[in-house]
């Protein structure tokens, strides 16, 4: 849809570095007016978002040829996981820079936009599975409760690859994303990738509620994905996936790659219908969703991997998400 830039003012009025984000000029006339107007509503958003922790809005106009554009405050820094590791910071200090992106997430959702999580923690493949809720993450369980319960936001959050059980994703109020895998001639499939369990802390909850789409495999390279040029994944995708290791772009998915998709189409039946409730929501994606029969998710905790069957099943949850459907029950 858009391509981001990084521009010098040069008016010789000050010197100001900004990120610019321009939309690609599309072929199509109704491709063209259908982004352009996407692209607006995006600028509206920004320019109601004044918060230290969000890059805010410095200005918006169209070029000379007919381009909307947005100059966007250019921070300069790397990934939250990056610095974490280089830090080598403890999981407190983790919890508390974790904490801050919610507080700014917080608030983008207060002015109508969805809670994506493609970030987790939990139990790892192989470890002791949580017996309850670590008192280390109980911060995030009462931000993301309070945001769906008091505050009507809708959180999306990933289930998990590999035979993690993802948190915050089993959380009951949390839409929990899965994976399905695609081939080449449309057939649907559990991914093997993504993790489905039932969650050992909060009864009763299976996960996942529904699905996006994902590769499958030890490496799901499925997606095409913009990543820093050079960085880990950069190099370590561009080995095998039919991209370069310093171009970056890599291909690769999972339910992080999955949960954004589901966001997206929650962001549209908000749109249509902005009084929906975070429940509402789920039972839309749910009762709208593809029926997928076919395959196995990623097995979980030692045991065995968890089958897609008609109708809903542990694998896949009600199926893969269809933003047609469900924007018809809205």
């Amino acid at each position: 849809m858009a391509e981001v830039w990084l521009a010098d003012r040069v008016d010789g009025a000050f010197e100001r570095q900004v990120a610019i984000k321009l939309l690609f000029n599309h072929p199509s006339r109704s491709q063209r007016a259908s982004f352009a107007e996407r692209f607006r509503r995006e600028r509206d958003i920004l320019a109601a978002l004044a918060h230290r922790n969000i890059a805010r809005l410095e200005d918006a106009g169209v070029t000379a040829g007919g381009q909307p554009w947005l100059a966007l405050e250019y921070v300069q820094g790397e990934p939250i996981t990056g610095w974490c590791d280089c830090k080598r910071t403890h999981i407190e200090a983790r919890i508390a820079v974790f904490r801050q992106v919610l507080l700014a997430v917080e608030f983008a959702h207060a002015n109508l936009v969805i809670l994506s999580l493609s970030v987790s923690c939990g139990e790892a493949p192989g470890k002791p599975p949580w017996q309850g809720l670590p008192v280390k993450v109980g911060p995030v369980e009462t931000i993301i409760r309070e945001a769906v319960l008091a505050d009507g936001i809708t959180v999306v959050a990933a289930a998990g690859n590999g035979g993690e059980r993802a948190f915050p994703g089993q959380m009951k109020p949390v839409i929990a994303v899965g994976g399905v895998f695609a081939d080449e001639g449309g057939a649907l499939k559990a991914s093997n990738f993504a993790s489905a369990f039932t969650s050992k802390i909060y009864a009763n909850r299976k996960v996942p509620d529904v699905c996006g789409l994902c590769g499958e495999g030890v490496e799901a390279d499925f997606i095409m994905l913009p990543v820093p040029p050079g960085s880990k994944h950069d190099r370590r995708f561009g080995v095998f996936d039919g991209t370069g290791k310093q171009d970056g772009w890599a291909r690769f998915s999972g339910t992080s790659a999955a949960a954004p998709q589901v966001a997206g189409v929650c962001a549209l039946l908000l749109q249509k219908s902005p009084n929906l409730t975070p429940k509402q929501v789920k039972s839309l994606l749910v009762g709208s969703a593809v029926d997928v029969k076919d395959g196995l998710a990623a097995a979980v905790g030692g045991a065995g991997a968890l089958g897609a069957a008609a109708g809903a099943d542990g694998a896949t949850g009600a199926g893969l998400v269809d933003a047609s459907a469900a924007l018809a029950l809205a």
